[in-house]
């Protein structure tokens, strides 16, 4: 649970930090390689049940994470400083949670993200077990790999809105992905 906590805190302060320093298309982007990431988990876990055990899944993981981490801090020389990122953090005021809380639509917003996001969890953690509880005919390994579909689904979706977005307005953006999900 601490990893988790500590994960999702980062993600959040990236989210916000993407958000407010670049344009929509960077958030995208950054939204569908997470889906890369989310694609590769399982199929890794599916692949150590092919040929190894539970135990090497996790190994291989790790192992990959530590490669992603000795990458990027390899490539910080590498990285521009964000100039509007600096100015913008100089000049801004901190603001309490309850003062966020008496924006208009930020109770609603939150609402939805809990609601989207306990769906996306319970899709994702309950799609192999009940494969695996109900389908007999089918393998393991090919069921490991089942929960990616939906973070593949995020990933093509992000990838277009990627190229589309600075087309398109936000709401217009938005109002696309739910019609194509209602589809």
């Amino acid at each position: 649970m601490p990893y988790g906590l500590g994960a999702e805190s980062i993600d959040a302060a990236l989210n916000y930090y993407v958000a407010s320093n670049y344009s929509p298309r960077v958030m995208n982007f950054l939204h569908c390689f997470y889906g890369v990431g989310a694609i590769i988990s399982p199929n890794i876990m599916a692949f150590a049940l092919l040929k190894a055990n539970w135990h090497a899944g996790y190994l291989w993981t790790a192992i990959l994470q530590g490669f992603i981490l000795f990458v990027c801090i390899i490539s910080l020389p590498l990285w521009k400083v964000n100039e509007k990122a600096n100015v913008d953090s100089e000049t801004s005021e901190s603001v309490g949670i309850m003062s966020s809380l008496k924006v208009p639509g930020v109770i609603f917003t939150l609402f939805t993200f809990f609601s989207y996001y306990a769906g996306e969890a319970t899709y994702f953690l309950w799609t192999s077990s009940y494969f695996a509880g109900t389908k007999r005919n089918i393998n393991s390994e090919l069921i490991a790999s089942f929960g990616s579909l939906l973070f593949g689904g995020l990933m093509l979706g992000r990838l277009i809105a990627g190229f589309i977005s600075h087309r398109l307005s936000d709401k217009k953006l938005i109002r696309i992905g739910l019609i194509t999900e209602a589809i």
